[in-house]
């Protein structure tokens, strides 16, 4: 399916907007060709990454959400009152 700039625009005016304003972008410095050694690398970097309530919390979308990530961290004794 081809869509022309303008029926893009009028159908995802959103996404036109941020495809044309290039604040968000993300640069890639390498391509791998063979998906072991990509995969390799991809997993090398998380071996002994524990994420803590705030990662938890930075990917909510709304505050009942935190809450709800808080609420259960504390439950498991995880983080204390205080810091809740």
């Amino acid at each position: 399916m081809e869509f022309d700039r303008e029926t893009f625009r009028r159908l995802f005016p959103n996404l036109a907007k941020e495809l044309e304003s290039g604040r968000n972008s993300v640069s890639i410095n390498s391509v791998r060709t063979d998906i072991e050694v990509g995969e390799k690398a991809v997993s090398q970097s998380f071996v002994h990454y524990e994420p803590d309530v705030i990662d938890f919390i930075r990917r909510c979308d709304t505050a009942e959400q935190a809450e709800e990530i808080i609420d259960y961290m504390e439950r498991r004794g995880e983080i204390r009152k205080e810091y809740a």
